[in-house]
């Protein structure tokens, strides 16, 4: 806590245990409510209300689905930018692996999408950001969000297919024009379904160079 972003201002402790505030002795019983992050985080906590996480546990007490202190701990947390953070960019995939790359939570929690991690980890931006060490390189939330994560069938999700163009082309501007310009981009802006978008044809997780003989394209090609 003394080298968290709340020790650095003398948070105190019962400003997130709020329950602390009742107790007469000390010291206090070892389980205490969970922390209360109203207040101070409002926007990230409300963001959070429309998740995927959050709908999880609104559908099931027993939901392993992130909470905030999954991600951010809970005394340490640190700002996103500070090396030592769980959310700084070269640290974050190793956060998300831990349920996304985690058999049992994947089993248990039923994520259809299996071992998005271990296919993140060996892309090209899961080699730029694990090898080279690239803060520019895409990570988990350079696609999906942060706290507002929504499920692909959301039509405000950032993945949904309506969107996926102009979340890549948040980091690949170039090719977003390119692709806008094409058969494919002006069937989707007349709202086909149906037209390609830039995960059909490049995967949404194990993205490749263009040039390696594994490309997706390769195999759609032949």
């Amino acid at each position: 806590y003394g080298g968290s972003v709340h020790g650095a201002v003398d948070v105190a402790c019962v400003s997130c245990h709020v329950d602390l505030e009742k107790v007469a002795e000390f010291p206090h019983a070892v389980k205490l409510a969970e922390a209360q992050w109203t207040g101070c985080h409002d926007d990230a906590v409300k963001a959070y209300g429309v998740s995927v996480h959050a709908q999880s546990h609104r559908q099931s007490a027993a939901s392993l689905a992130a909470t905030c202190a999954d991600c951010h701990t809970s005394h340490e947390m640190r700002a996103s930018k500070d090396a030592a953070s769980t959310t700084y960019p070269l640290n974050l995939p190793d956060t998300c692996s831990r349920c996304h790359g985690d058999a049992a939570t994947i089993q248990k929690g039923h994520i259809k999408a299996g071992d998005v991690a271990g296919l993140y980890k060996d892309s090209i931006h899961g080699r730029a950001v694990s090898k080279s060490g690239l803060l520019v390189s895409a990570n988990c939330t350079s696609c999906h969000g942060n706290h507002d994560i929504r499920p692909k069938s959301d039509p405000q999700s950032r993945v949904h297919r309506a969107n996926v163009p102009g979340t890549c082309g948040q980091c690949h501007e170039g090719i977003k024009s390119q692709y806008a310009a094409s058969v494919h981009g002006a069937a989707l802006a007349a709202g086909n379904p149906r037209a390609p978008v830039c995960a059909d044809c490049h995967s949404a997780h194990q993205i490749q160079r263009a040039d390696a003989p594994s490309w997706q394209l390769d195999v759609i090609l032949e």
